[in-house]
């Protein structure tokens, strides 16, 4: 059987779109995002990671609208794997809820699956990042995204904090934008909950050379081959020192924390220990000077804005 043939098993036709978004889920982003896309595709699935009445009750009030409940682990893997297995055919339209596509781009969609003639000269297309910062739409940067794939049954995800669908077989890119939408807030938070899951990604040469000297550590998904320009792409993080000295003050002063969710919360509401304060100002962009620790540093500036948000 080819490959043209495969992507269309199931009940979905090839040329079909599915819209997949793992939100949290965040109702004010789904609002935005939905009437936008679905003009230009013919399903969503919307993978939510906790309850929430209102969200859930506006998904499944819009037509064409599935939501997918997976209680949230801190795996992008999973989470990401969950909307996969609900689609069996056609194309897939990957973004996260933050992420927002131009006019431009949507209007592309079924131009660029016509020319991908089923899949056989393409099925992963690469998007134009550009980033938008408090509301203020920047330039166009040189970062592409994979976001329109064409579903065949040999997909999956792997890498718990990068999400990574393997599978694939020959990507293009569109110079068509997004619109990656981020704050310093949120910026902050997600930098947080990167550390607090994989310790330090270093997905760059240097950082790599430089934990893996330090460490000893190889979390690259084939571990033990030469370092050189093809030794990625990383299954996980460096499990550094500091990262071992913050889960060791959180197992014995918060032993309620599971998830990231659950340090988020007393992170937010001031309800950190002391201790965990002084591990974050002891190790903020001052005062750990060590290269490649932008996650780490996000810790220290993270409680102080929530605190200054309090006391407002």
């Amino acid at each position: 059987m080819d490959y043209g043939t495969t992507i269309q098993q199931g009940r979905l036709q090839q040329n079909y779109i599915t819209y997949v978004c793992v939100s949290t889920p965040s109702l004010t982003k789904l609002k935005r995002n939905l009437p936008l896309i679905m003009s230009y595709v013919d399903r969503a699935l919307i993978v939510t990671g906790f309850r929430d009445e209102e969200a859930e009750a506006f998904l499944i009030s819009q037509p064409n609208v599935e939501v997918v409940y997976r209680p949230w682990d801190d795996s992008f893997k999973r989470q990401y794997q969950a909307g996969l297995d609900a689609v069996n055919g056609g194309w897939m339209l990957w973004l996260d809820d933050d992420e927002v596509p131009s006019e431009e781009m949507l209007q592309s969609l079924r131009p660029i699956i016509q020319q991908s003639e089923y899949a056989t000269k393409f099925d992963t297309v690469s998007f134009r990042c550009c980033d938008c910062w408090d509301g203020n739409i920047g330039q166009p940067s040189d970062y592409y995204r994979e976001m329109l794939t064409a579903w065949n049954n040999q997909l999956r995800f792997e890498i718990d904090l990068h999400q990574s669908m393997v599978g694939k077989r020959i990507g293009v890119r569109s110079n068509c934008v997004y619109y990656h939408h981020k704050d310093q807030k949120g910026s902050m938070r997600g930098g947080c909950r990167d550390f607090f899951i994989a310790g330090v990604w270093a997905d760059h040469k240097e950082s790599f050379e430089y934990w893996y000297k330090e460490t000893g550590q190889d979390p690259r998904c084939f571990p033990g081959g030469p370092l050189n320009a093809n030794f990625y792409p990383l299954k996980d993080g460096f499990y550094i020192d500091t990262w071992h000295e913050m889960k060791d003050i959180l197992q014995r002063n918060h032993p309620e924390i599971n998830i990231y969710a659950d340090l988020d919360k007393l992170m937010r509401t001031g309800s950190i220990c002391q201790e965990f304060k002084y591990w974050a100002e002891r190790h903020n962009e001052e005062n750990d000077k060590r290269p490649h620790l932008h996650e780490l540093h996000k810790f220290d500036q993270y409680i102080k804005l929530c605190t200054k948000e309090k006391e407002v």
